[in-house]
């Protein structure tokens, strides 16, 4: 049996599963390397790439193994980024949420939007009991985002992840469902 991620909606938002359909539209933001800055993989160098990992994330939800949304924009319908679980502990209730936006979209409110979304999701059907996220000391967007969701800042893990070749400093916000809003 195939495993499915259910359509997420919001005000101006639908998160839905990836395909290979959204090729052309995700290697239009990550192929920026504005975007690609703070994130654990390399711009995409052509629209192969994207559809390389489109089909990775095809395979990984067919096992059940990927929590990840495309979120397209409800107004067009395009892909304009993802939002979802990077990692899951179900042993600890705990998910890790990571999140990308094209730059176009930046200063929308929409990743917020998003994110509130997953959690809730993540809360409420995935009976998580913390959401943690981490993020490059330098994506003070990010952070942004985070704390416009009551995410708490709870230190900096130093030289936590090795990334792109550099031992890499990650800050650790965390939100937990007793904090939900």
């Amino acid at each position: 049996m195939e495993f499915f991620l259910p359509n997420l909606e919001t005000d101006r938002l639908v998160l839905r599963m990836l395909s290979v359909n959204d090729a052309f539209d995700m290697y239009e933001y990550a192929r920026d390397p504005e975007i690609c800055k703070y994130v654990t993989w390399n711009a995409h160098e052509s629209v192969e790439d994207s559809m390389a990992y489109l089909n990775l994330v095809e395979e990984k939800y067919k096992c059940g193994k990927c929590f990840d949304w495309g979120i397209a924009l409800k107004e067009t319908g395009r892909l304009v980024g993802t939002c979802g679980f990077v990692n899951i502990n179900k042993t600890d209730f705990r998910g890790e949420i990571g999140y990308v936006l094209s730059r176009t979209c930046w200063e929308k409110g929409l990743m917020p939007e998003a994110v509130r979304k997953v959690c809730s999701y993540g809360f409420e059907f995935m009976e998580l009991n913390r959401i943690e996220a981490r993020v490059f000391p330098e994506n003070t967007r990010s952070q942004g985002v985070l704390k416009k969701i009551d995410f708490q800042y709870e230190g900096t893990l130093r030289q936590q992840q090795l990334i792109k070749g550099k031992y890499q400093d990650l800050m650790m916000f965390s939100l937990l469902k007793s904090e939900f809003r």
